[in-house]
């Protein structure tokens, strides 16, 4: 069964829903131990959309978790005598930017690093499962090694006796911490194998304005209604003329 809509469209939202709650349970039922399922972008679209709502109030309540730490450690002064500060009541107004800014700049190493990988056996097997695993098997260290690294140095921050200085060094140590585990290891790899071979998919005139950046030590696996010319098969000479 196709859907005649678009297929994020309410009526195709609508048709998976149907399937799953009335038409699946009136005809097959748990008899035989027989198991129906509903496959195609409509279906993904449902999944993902409820994946993400299910989440949502998680990455919510950790990002605002995050600001009430930051706020508890140095706006109310918890924690003062151990981290050596004496709280002014505030936190500085520039520093939620700041840290976002930063935070930007040092995660896109963690998501090209991670990405790059997988591109690289996505292009030898064509197989998304695979590509996400082997990603994150071959990264997963050295991004948390890397993450080690700077979370020390932003905790040597907070040495100093300049408060600005050690809530900025608190805030990206935190940051990190949380973003190269909870996000770039768990999150993001976890998407992916959700979204599956859609990860990949590129318009077609944006492929075609797109320079190609090939990752894998060889050239990515052909279409299979590619020419002849662009698989490397060697051309027929026309027969000489007598």
């Amino acid at each position: 069964m196709l859907p005649r809509e678009a297929a994020d469209s309410d009526a195709s939202v609508g048709l998976v829903h149907w399937i799953r709650d009335t038409a699946v349970p009136d005809t097959v039922g748990e008899r035989d131990g027989t198991s129906a399922f509903v496959g195609g972008l409509s279906a993904q679209t449902v999944d993902i959309s409820e994946e993400v709502s299910r989440a949502t109030p998680l990455v919510l309540a950790l990002v605002l978790g995050l600001s009430f730490i930051l706020t508890l450690v140095f706006q109310e002064g918890h924690g003062a005598s151990l981290l050596d500060f004496t709280s002014g009541g505030f936190i500085q107004a520039y520093l939620p930017l700041l840290t976002f800014v930063i935070l930007f700049g040092l995660s896109m190493d963690y998501e090209v690093f991670l990405i790059s990988r997988m591109k690289e056996e996505w292009g030898h097997s064509r197989d998304n499962t695979r590509a996400v695993t082997e990603g994150v098997a071959h990264t997963a260290k050295v991004i948390t090694a890397a993450a080690t690294i700077m979370m020390v140095i932003f905790a040597a921050f907070m040495i100093t006796k300049v408060v600005e200085v050690k809530q900025t060094g608190f805030a990206l140590a935190v940051a990190v911490l949380v973003d190269a585990t909870l996000i770039r290891v768990v999150l993001v790899p976890a998407l992916m194998r959700l979204l599956g071979n859609s990860n990949w998919w590129l318009p077609g005139r944006l492929d075609r304005v797109l320079p190609r950046v090939e990752l894998t030590e060889g050239s990515a696996p052909p279409p299979d209604d590619a020419p002849a010319e662009a698989v490397g098969r060697p051309r027929e000479e026309p027969a000489a003329r007598g």
